[in-house]
């Protein structure tokens, strides 16, 4: 034991042979200081000791810090860092108090305060690699990414075997998409400590991301095995199962995340996503909001619960969690792209377009920002800086039918047929079982006067499902109040966006036979009732235009 040991259990001694209170008779006050009691049991005794508030300095100081130690086995937060400020009072110079201090208040999200007592410590002794890593933590979950990295390669420069400081890096890595500096750094830190379960967590996040779904829940696994309390692990696999669409096991993984830390705002956001994507908005949402109460600048959770609204035709809510989003953070791309989405529903394709600019002035790689600028042209009149959005989505990913159909579709309202046929031509060759490509190419093959290819195309489309209806109205088979029938679904929102379908290509059917007025009904039906993130009710109002109606 050392002399600093030694010279605090002399000063609790002190204390407790200084009690004499006997509202206290059945508390036993030399338990703060006794080996194997429970939390409740030392709190209690270091609490008489500190009341009592007699003997030497030190001696109360261990009490404080003892005390402060249970509170934080039992996750109160706030009483700890009560308790290890009173310790910081006895003592300024005492850095472990303020590294407690601040790793109690990064718990309970004062992240300021927390990058205050790091800062106190890293000044009373520059050379400790685990404070700059600590600090690092914090500024990541501050969304300072700059600060976080200059934090973790401070702690690698003054400790090249701190693992935990290679941990923090990687993270880093990841979050900037840099995956094979983030994988190599996860591999230096269990190259030093193969048991660290965190890093296998983050190497496994860095796969995910990167598409190595594989090795990243091998990962998973291997983490939850050396350590099966660790509620990350859970919530990161549940990610991986949601990219595999099992959403049962993935939510059964957030599930057991929660349970073992119902605090983490993280894990109610990973299960709202896994819940969204399985078409339970409203159960998304409560998991947003619970997520909010916990970390109310959580710029995910907004960014979540915005998209949800959106889904749910609130774009006013929308727009208004976006706000907060990017308020929190700043570079949040897609909160730039959701709420351009939502101004272009509002109507308001100007700040829609401010918003994808600003996106990809983020980044210049994004598509869904360049596409989604591409439908605020649109929506302006301006094709041609509609089409030259989706020429630069097409260089970015050369393989994507639905852009090829998009721009195809573009080329159409341009009047540009022979360039729509080829782009819609394109598409049907990358996925020739997309049913829709095949009626926009038939549509526009019978405007240019070209012959029908939609009979041959019937032999790779599943003609069992929607739209297999609207294409058997095309052929002849059918017509649109059989297809209008057919729509019907027990879900009200596929019956709303078969309904749309239906009126659309019901209406160019019309416009192609000269039944102008019948055609102008049609489409006035789906401007008013399709989805207005639907393709179909953005053309319809082209249709219209074109016609001489006013929308």
């Amino acid at each position: 034991m050392t002399r600093r040991q030694w010279a605090a259990v002399a000063g609790v001694a002190a204390l407790t042979l200084c009690f004499a209170s006997p509202g206290h008779a059945q508390v036993d006050p030399a338990k703060c200081l006794a080996p194997m009691v429970s939390s409740d049991e030392r709190i209690a005794a270091c609490t008489i000791v500190i009341e009592t508030g007699r003997g030497p300095k030190i001696g109360l100081a261990w009490a404080y810090r003892l005390r402060a130690r249970e509170y934080l086995k039992k996750q109160d937060f706030n009483h700890a860092a009560a308790d290890y400020s009173q310790v910081i009072q006895l003592y300024p110079e005492d850095r472990y108090a303020y590294i407690a201090r601040a790793d109690a208040n990064s718990y309970l999200k004062d992240f300021d305060q927390a990058i205050a007592d790091y800062d106190q410590a890293i000044r009373l002794d520059p050379g400790d690699s685990h404070v700059y890593t600590r600090r690092a933590l914090v500024y990541f979950r501050k969304n300072d990414f700059d600060r976080a990295f200059s934090d973790s390669a401070r702690a690698i420069e003054l400790n090249p075997n701190d693992e935990q400081a290679y941990v923090s890096r990687g993270t880093v890595f990841s979050q900037r998409g840099e995956f094979e500096h983030a994988i190599a750094d996860y591999d230096h830190a269990i190259g030093i400590n193969p048991k660290d379960a965190g890093a296998y967590v983050g190497r496994g996040a860095a796969l995910e991301r990167s598409g190595q779904i594989d090795r990243a829940m091998a990962d998973y696994d291997h983490a939850i095995e050396l350590n099966p309390q660790d509620e990350q692990a859970y919530a990161n696999r549940g990610s991986a199962y949601s990219r595999r669409s099992e959403f049962e096991r993935a939510i059964a993984d957030y599930n057991h995340a929660i349970e073992l830390n119902p605090n983490d705002e993280r894990a109610y956001v990973g299960r709202g996503t896994v819940l969204q994507r399985n078409g339970q908005r409203d159960r998304a949402i409560a998991d947003y909001d619970r997520a909010i109460e916990l970390n109310p600048r959580d710029p995910y959770a907004h960014q979540d619960r915005g998209i949800a609204y959106f889904r749910k035709d609130d774009a006013d809510r929308a727009i208004d969690d976006f706000d907060l989003a990017i308020q929190a953070d700043p570079n949040l791309k897609y909160s730039y792209v959701w709420r351009g989405n939502a101004y272009l529903v509002k109507g308001d394709p100007d700040r829609a377009v401010a918003d994808y600019d600003k996106a990809i002035q983020i980044d210049r790689r994004d598509k869904q920002a360049y596409a989604g600028r591409s439908n605020a042209y649109k929506a302006k009149g301006d094709l041609v800086h509609a089409v030259a959005d989706y020429d630069e989505v097409i260089r970015l990913d050369p393989k994507s039918a639905h852009s090829y159909r998009a721009r195809g579709i573009l080329q159409l309202h341009a009047g540009s047929f022979d360039k729509s046929l080829a782009d819609l031509h394109q598409s049907l060759e990358l996925d020739p079982r997309d049913a829709y490509t095949a009626l926009w190419r038939e549509i526009v093959a019978r405007r240019g006067s070209q012959p029908s290819r939609l009979a041959d195309t019937t032999a790779q489309l599943d003609m069992t499902k929607w739209p297999a209806p609207v294409v058997r109205m095309f052929l002849g088979e059918t017509t649109p109040e059989a297809v209008l029938a057919a729509a019907q679904d027990s879900d009200p929102q596929v019956q709303k966006s078969q309904r749309c379908e239906a009126n659309f290509f019901a209406g160019e059917l019309a416009l192609q036979r000269g039944s102008k007025e019948e055609a102008a009904r049609l489409f006035g039906l789906a401007a008013t009732d399709c989805p207005k993130t639907f393709i179909e009710w953005s053309a319809a109002n082209v249709e219209l235009k074109a016609l001489g109606t006013n929308p």
